[in-house]
């Protein structure tokens, strides 16, 4: 018994924070929100900087705001994924920060009676969005989790379509308006932001969570980034959490970052980035953050010598993947 816990102290830990029971009107968390707040489409220098933030119960926003806009390791990154938001609290990020976005609830929270979900924060456009459920549900409240899954076009050469004012809206079941379409010269990146259960549901369970994030990977595009809050409560649990994905040739980008989840003396790796076609130029813990109980990683990807497909990939526009 010793030997777990430590494991024993984080899923009490986890599960206090989400032990409350889903209550609330029903909505349909089939569909999203996007916002368009940057200003125009960026040039490109061939870095991609990714950061990922599980802001707890998206609650110290204007916090949030202040780490991922000032500290040194977070700030001016190409994308962002937010796990633990509500709808309002990613619009704010957004708009303070100047980013494109696109937003999806996993339930409605009952510690809190508000949205519970992930994001994707980029400076260029924001395509191809789809909410992807996650197989089973927490033992403590019926909670689904999910992966946030869409397409960042960014432009390969300096873009001449100019300032666009920013829109924000709901959607269904099409793409956001207003944003552009792939120009033969744009880079594409598959992007997901993901946020599985607590070691609460069995290693199993966690597995086949994980595996709906890779079997949706597929092949189509060379360029993949995956981060986010896996949960990842032991170093078995990270050595597996790398193997499969392995299979879908990503590689851990995050892998010399620090833990980013302490309790006193101890600490855990629950927080991961995953990429595919991108060399690792950096990557890290940002300790100094002050949001959240986790803290948030980053990694700096080298594109440079990377080139558009000769051909687009296919595309699925919609709020959710088709069959679910």
């Amino acid at each position: 018994m010793r030997t777990y816990w430590p494991v024993l102290l984080v899923a009490i830990c986890l599960g206090a924070a989400a032990c409350a029971s889903l209550r609330g009107a029903a909505r349909d968390l089939r569909s999203g929100f996007a916002g368009t707040h940057a200003p125009s489409r960026p040039p490109f220098d061939g870095t991609l900087k990714v950061v990922s933030y599980n802001i707890r119960f998206a609650k110290q926003i204007g916090l949030a705001i202040e780490d991922l806009g000032e500290l040194e390791d977070l700030r001016k990154a190409d994308i962002i994924l937010l796990q633990e938001m509500d709808e309002a609290g990613t619009a704010q990020v957004a708009r303070a920060l100047a980013y494109n976005y696109v937003y999806y609830a996993a339930s409605t929270h009952g510690r809190h009676n508000r949205l519970f979900g992930n994001a994707i924060l980029s400076r260029w456009p924001i395509e191809d969005q789809e909410r992807i459920p996650l197989p089973h549900k927490s033992p403590w409240n019926g909670q689904q989790r999910i992966a946030v899954r869409a397409v960042v076009t960014i432009p390969w050469t300096r873009s001449a379509s100019g300032v666009r004012p920013p829109v924000e809206h709901g959607y269904g079941c099409v793409a956001s308006p207003g944003l552009d379409a792939a120009r033969p010269s744009d880079l594409e990146i598959l992007v997901y932001s993901v946020h599985t259960e607590t070691i609460w549901l069995s290693a199993r369970k966690r597995a086949d969570q994980v595996l709906a994030v890779v079997d949706s990977i597929g092949e189509a595009y060379p360029y993949v980034v995956v981060g986010g809050d896996f949960n990842t409560a032991t170093s078995g649990a990270v050595t597996d959490l790398v193997r499969r994905f392995e299979v879908a040739g990503l590689t851990r980008a995050s892998s010399g970052a620090s833990p980013t989840l302490r309790f006193g003396f101890l600490s855990w790796t629950l927080d991961h980035i995953f990429v595919r076609g991108m060399p690792v130029l950096a990557a890290g813990t940002a300790g100094d953050a002050a949001a959240s109980d986790h803290l948030p990683i980053w990694a700096e990807l080298d594109l440079s010598n990377s080139s558009p497909p000769a051909s687009p990939a296919p595309r699925y526009v919609g709020a959710q993947r088709p069959g679910t």
